[in-house]
């Protein structure tokens, strides 16, 4: 995997590359650093491809949730990996449909707490 990884120039790669490889056909080649570096690309369709991709870490998804593009915002709001947290930023998003989207999202959800996190790891 790191032979392939290494060699992929995401920044210098065509929109339609890039498209591709968070299509979710090549999950092998993506890493953290590679999802970081397609979330802060100029087109949004490229971003909107990362916010809903379940490989997304949740500190992504935090930064995405404040995009400009309202369709990356609906895509985390969307994205089952999406963090409560995070859920509840969009939930007062200034579009409608992010909002009830997150408001959906949410339901059922709770905020995991520091003890929440200490039971599991024990």
């Amino acid at each position: 995997m790191s032979t392939h990884t290494s060699s992929i120039n995401v920044k210098a790669a065509s929109e339609r590359t890039k498209l591709l490889l968070v299509s979710g056909s090549r999950d092998d080649l993506l890493t953290n650093d590679i999802l970081d570096t397609l979330s802060r690309d100029h087109c949004s369709r490229v971003r909107q491809r990362v916010a809903q991709h379940w490989m997304t870490p949740p500190e992504i998804l935090e930064r995405l949730a404040l995009d400009p593009d309202k369709g990356t915002r609906y895509r985390v709001a969307c994205n089952p990996a999406t963090p409560l947290q995070t859920l509840l930023i969009l939930m007062v998003d200034s579009d409608a449909l992010v909002a009830r989207s997150a408001s959906r999202a949410s339901t059922g959800r709770r905020v995991q707490t520091s003890s929440d996190r200490d039971r599991i790891e024990s």
